[in-house]
């Protein structure tokens, strides 16, 4: 064997002659091209063969079997897992063991290239674990052998070892390949019977050990002026300084992350992604929310004498996140004020949306609720319920998919899909690589080990069909246009063309928790263990990943170095990085931009606009005529309390109707749907006992309150949360359930002895207060309004805390003056009904007066001056009275 090194920064290729007689093997295919390339070809004689690692391996172990390719190895590895292991690890469909699968053939096929036939040194736990697998790999292994096929994985038996392929060949020259396994080792040693070897290593020489055929440690150059190491804190604040970096030519960029990096979605006309894959097409993004809509149904059967009803129940969250997304809400053509629509759905607590609620103008209802109801917003609404019932109807249609045929019908038959809508200039062949990923499911069926799709995932096989079409999708890779105008800048991988010249080589995305990549994480094995068992040890791999890093910057006439260090969000630089400035003695560079110039740069490189910080020197807002329409103010209770404490926030809300858009609806208990079910009970129990209570009967003993809670739960069955159902049942209603009983019996005890006049829920009404050149009309709907022939009383029911002042705000509207009546509060979950009839400090007719009259007289919205008041206003942002505390 002969060994030849190559000094960093000199062409790894140059001394490569194609004599026609030699098999030139390359650590991957990058490399391989660039020296076929290079390569004089010659056309009256055979040339040399040009190949990687990989693929000398299929060569030199053919294989007889069918070799197995991606799902088709796992699905099978499916069909092998007994029926008790399947209960024993909660095993129910095939999306429950995908990464499993991955892991049982990586593990296996780990010890066939590390020669290891018996793991050792194993915990009770593993070699429990580890003899379920065995029995999985034999199941498995028997299937194999009954379909005649092999996983692409477990192709290394030195059984097939076959020289056919090379007998025109005379030598084999290894190119960049620092690291052999042992099988690899073996192999090699195996080929060298019969052939010359050669091995060119671009490496210290001394720093690869001849006899175990892979490195042993890295000696940096003896010197290297040509690196400048940045420091930045962030992605955002190293792309505004990477940006000013790019209008040098011949720049190439890497990326120690780039399967993660934001750029490519934030600037897609700018970056791409080291692979060109249907992943990161529109197309894809489009049908991953499209699955995650279909995925995110409950359904739910309903069984009324005895006739079976199915209704489906989609996730809003789910459908909201969809129209936010430009791909989606273009395709189905939702505009602003359609997307606004739906946040009101959201902002009404609608967990679910159904047909129903849909097409039995419940939906309506709801948009219409807070708008003016005119003939353009009926149309408005009527437009967005036409688009939303489009895309439930379309998830409909896929979920009756049965097969992959009926799948690879629809999702190709453009009047129910058009797919074109969603293709992309950038890209050539995403949509002919869309219909191969259909052709590949549909082409599982007619495998000899495919029985049928209800054996892999159960009943409902639409939605695992479909995520079995992404992911045949996902890595597909795609073409680029040539057109100069529509190229973007490929953010290629730091682990790949390290042997290869760079002109200037821009590396991003350096930090500590990047290079060196997290340890090994083995799914069975810790890293003692591996080491125990002569596999790949975390020193090793960290060695060969600093070589790599080391050897792509070193082959760069220049090199840029994107170091991350953000002390706050936990984030140190690169190990390698401060290992390389030590080595060299370089100081840090300062970059050109820093966080301060990030929107006016983003302005400049993506000519859009963006907002800019005002310092806000008035904080007051002038009151206009136009503001208060026929020049009418009207007030309910929370207006009148939001007008006194901050009348700048009431014009916000009330008046310029800028509202607070909730975007992500809380699985969780709603204190606002708990209130409204509480206060329906409670009225409709004041409806059934008004004649009795009269008649001073106050027993609930033949009110049913339990049924009417039920009744009140299937009401706003789409607000609540299905996982909550038993929290309502179980916990929630028997509390309910006793204080309305004790409610009902102290109220006995207050007005029993007394001749009821009226005893009346949810009473309404409105009363002018002030009739000048602004009126003021106060309006209000009370919980429960009693009269008696000694008292009236008022009575607000309460699931959270209370404001006494509200209830004198009623006795004022119902009375005249908050001391004409006894005012009570009754709290629903401790069942307690408390007096404020005596409280001090209360609201008087006269003091509502001269506040409603001091606010007409001025001139101003003025801001609240109670700092507390601020802190959790929703209008921070817009009103930014305390915006100087927040810097």
């Amino acid at each position: 064997m002969k060994f030849t090194y190559v000094d960093y920064g000199k062409d790894i290729l140059e001394k490569l002659i194609d004599d026609g007689k030699s098999v030139f093997v390359f650590s991957d295919n990058t490399l391989k091209n660039f020296a076929e390339d290079k390569a004089e070809k010659n056309f009256f004689r055979r040339n040399s063969l040009y190949t990687t690692m990989s693929s000398m391996k299929e060569y030199l172990l053919p294989e007889e079997r069918l070799v197995i390719r991606e799902e088709k190895r796992t699905l099978l590895f499916y069909r092998a897992i007994p029926e008790d292991l399947r209960k024993k690890y909660n095993i129910n469909s095939y999306y429950d063991i995908i990464d499993l699968g991955e892991n049982f053939l990586k593990f296996y096929r780990e010890l066939q290239e590390y020669l290891v036939k018996d793991v050792k040194n194993l915990q009770n736990w593993q070699e429990e674990y580890l003899k379920d697998l065995e029995i999985i790999k034999k199941n498995y292994l028997d299937l194999l052998d009954r379909y005649n096929y092999i996983p692409q994985d477990w192709t290394n038996n030195l059984n097939n070892y076959s020289l056919d392929f090379f007998e025109n060949y005379e030598n084999f020259i290894f190119v960049d390949i620092p690291f052999f396994t042992p099988f690899e080792k073996k192999m090699i040693e195996k080929l060298s019977e019969t052939y010359e070897l050669e091995f060119i290593l671009q490496i210290t020489e001394g720093d690869f050990c001849e006899d175990d055929l892979k490195i042993k440690k890295f000696t940096f150059p003896e010197k290297s002026d040509n690196i400048k190491v940045i420091e930045v804190s962030d992605e955002m604040h190293q792309l505004i300084n990477l940006m000013d970096i790019m209008k040098e030519k011949k720049i190439e960029l890497f990326s120690q992350n780039p399967e993660n990096s934001i750029y490519p979605l934030f600037a897609p006309r700018i970056f791409t992604g080291h692979k060109n894959i249907l992943k990161n097409t529109d197309l894809y993004r489009f049908m991953e929310l499209q699955y995650e809509i279909l995925s995110g149904i409950t359904e739910k059967i309903f069984y009324n004498e005895n006739e079976k009803s199915k209704i489906l129940y989609f996730s809003s969250q789910t459908i909201l996140k969809a129209l936010e997304n430009r791909v989606f809400s273009d395709y189905y053509s939702f505009n602003h004020e359609e997307i606004k629509f739906f946040m009101k759905i959201i902002e009404n607590e609608y967990q679910y949306i159904t047909k129903d609620l849909i097409n039995k103008g419940e939906l309506t209802r709801i948009l219409l609720d807070r708008r003016k109801t005119t003939k353009d917003s009926e149309d408005n609404i009527s437009g967005f319920i036409e688009k939303l019932s489009h895309i439930i109807e379309d998830i409909c249609q896929i979920r009756k998919v049965s097969d992959a045929g009926e799948l690879l019908e629809l999702m190709g038959n453009k009047e129910f899909f058009n797919f074109t809508k969603l293709d992309e200039d950038i890209y050539i062949d995403s949509i002919n690589k869309y219909f191969e990923s259909l052709s590949e499911v549909k082409s599982l069926e007619m495998l000899e080990m495919h029985k049928t799709w209800e054996d892999y995932f159960g009943e409902n096989l639409a939605e695992p069909l479909y995520k079995l079409l992404l992911k045949y999708m996902q890595l597909k890779e795609i073409k680029v246009s040539s057109r100069n105008d529509l190229v973007p800048t490929k953010i290629k991988s730091s682990r790949e063309e390290n042997s290869c010249l760079k002109e200037t080589g821009v590396y991003i995305d350096i930090s500590g928790k990047t290079l060196p990549e997290n340890n090994i994480r083995d799914f069975l094995l810790t890293e003692i263990q591996r080491e125990e068992n002569n596999l790949l040890s975390s020193d090793e791999k960290r060695l060969y990943e600093k070589y790599r890093f080391f050897q792509g910057l070193f082959n760069c006439k220049k090199a840029l170095v994107f170091s991350m260090k953000n002390e706050e969000n936990d984030l140190d630089s690169s190990p390698f990085i401060e290992e390389l400035m030590l080595n060299y003695k370089l100081k840090i560079t300062d970059p050109k931009y820093d966080q301060n110039d990030l929107l006016s740069m983003a302005r400049t490189f993506f000519k859009g606009s963006s907002p800019v910080k005002k310092e806000l020197t008035v904080n007051s807002l002038q009151k206009d005529d136009s503001d208060f329409h026929e020049k009418t103010i009207r007030l309910g209770s929370y207006d009148y309390s939001l007008l006194t404490i901050c009348p700048y926030k009431f014009y916000l809300q009330k008046i310029a109707s800028i509202e607070y858009q909730t975007r992500k609806l809380e699985s969780k208990l709603s204190p606002r749907i708990i209130g409204i079910i509480v206060h329906e009970i409670l009225e409709e129990i004041a409806n059934i006992k008004e004649d009795d209570v009269k008649n001073k009967n106050f027993s609930l003993a033949e009110v049913n309150i339990d049924e009417l809670l039920r009744k009140a739960l299937y009401k706003r069955r789409l607000q609540i949360p299905f996982h909550l159902d038993n929290y309502y049942r179980e916990i929630m209603f028997p509390v309910f359930i006793e204080g309305i009983k004790g409610f009902y019996k102290n109220l006995e005890k207050i007005i029993g002895d007394q001749n009821i006049i009226s005893f009346s829920g949810e009473k309404s009404k409105k009363e002018k207060l002030i009739d000048e050149n602004l009126k003021v009309i106060l309006s209000g709907r009370i919980d429960l309004i009693i009269e008696s022939s000694r008292d009236n009383c008022i009575l607000d029911y309460k699931t959270g805390q209370g404001d006494p002042r509200q209830l004198d705000f009623y006795s004022i509207l119902y009375y005249g003056e908050e001391s004409q009546a006894k005012k009570y509060i009754f709290n629903a979950w401790d069942g307690k009904l408390e007096d404020f009839s005596s409280r001090k400090n209360t609201l008087t007719y006269n003091d509502m007066k001269n506040q409603l009259k001091e606010f007409i007289a001025n001139p101003i919205y003025k801001r609240t001056e109670k700092h507390s008041t601020c802190n959790r206003c929703e209008y921070q942002q817009v009103c930014r009275m305390r915006w100087e505390d927040e810097k």
